[in-house]
């Protein structure tokens, strides 16, 4: 077998982000790069109004290649996104929420190694809540790991429940012909679509643990679990109906999913099904953003 050796950029928005930035950096520097070649960190400062930008450009000494956009203007996540996609000359563009946490040294290692195969046009990795601190995170928590034991097997994984914006890789040259409306939102599920509308699948990767923090308050789930659900319409906009059957969750799925959330922890499974069905009636009461919205500040606690 041929050494596979790519090329891999690394891009990570970033809005006000001068607390949760240097953890998620730390996370990064600890990675084990033997298997790719590393060309290209760059950090997007999306109008950001505190040190972003320095404390990104201090870590300039301990990752090699890094580059600091700092235009002063505020895109949104999309628009930085684009903005590095239309730039990576890469073979793998990898993009990261600022506010997370690598789990552990090979999370980047197992993101790449699975583009060896040619039909793989993205991958995901295994999104994973902090330990709880609240009550609401205590449940919330609750409610994706039922949701992840639901989804991971859908497909063999290829699903696009199973693509989330805050950790996931793109194959180079589908990412430079990408370009994702702003008015979508959904830029998980936009990729997810767009990379089957070419012929590629989605490989899901959970042990590629990426931590990050959960709301910490019940608005502030309710209001983010509304701005995901919220965004089916505009993706239908843009491609039709042939991806509703990619929707749909397999009854098996479900029931999958509440077997193993019995043997994981029975006493929280009441609280995890009561959390869905309230997240679910969420959508109509929080309107959906525009493409540049104010992040939750109760997410940006990355000390664990």
């Amino acid at each position: 077998m041929s050494l596979y050796h790519p090329s891999v950029t690394i891009g990570i928005p970033a809005h006000n982000e001068e607390n949760s930035l240097p953890v998620f950096l730390d996370s990064l520097i600890s990675q084990d790069i033997s298997s790719f070649l590393l060309e290209k960190v760059v950090i997007a400062c999306d109008g950001c109004t505190d040190r972003t930008s320095a404390v990104a450009a201090a870590y300039k000494k301990h990752i090699p290649g890094l580059k600091v956009i700092n235009d002063g203007r505020r895109l949104g996540q999309i628009g930085r996104l684009n903005q590095m996609f239309s730039a990576c000359k890469s073979d793998i563009f990898v993009t990261f929420d600022a506010d997370t946490i690598l789990g552990h040294k090979r999370v980047l290692s197992q993101m790449v190694a699975p583009f060896r195969n040619l039909r793989v046009g993205a991958v995901s990795g295994g999104d994973t809540p902090y330990s709880p601190s609240t009550p609401v995170e205590l449940l919330a928590a609750a409610k994706i790991r039922l949701w992840f034991h639901t989804r991971k097997n859908i497909n063999g994984g290829d699903s696009v429940h199973n693509l989330h914006g805050c950790a996931f890789a793109l194959r180079g040259e589908m990412c430079r012909s990408l370009h994702i409306p702003p008015r979508v939102i959904a830029n998980d599920a936009y990729v997810y679509f767009t990379i089957k509308k070419h012929g590629f699948n989605l490989r899901f990767v959970p042990e590629a643990v990426v931590y990050y923090r959960l709301p910490s308050g019940l608005m502030d789930f309710l209001a983010q679990t509304a701005r995901w659900q919220n965004t089916s319409g505009r993706i239908s906009e843009h491609f039709g109906p042939w991806i509703n059957p990619y929707r749909v969750v397999p009854l098996k799925a479900k029931i999958s999913g509440i077997v193993h959330m019995l043997w994981d922890n029975p006493v929280l499974l009441p609280a995890a099904v009561l959390f869905h069905f309230i997240s679910r009636f969420a959508k109509k009461y929080f309107p959906l953003p525009d493409s540049v919205w104010t992040p939750l500040s109760s997410t940006k606690n990355t000390h664990v």
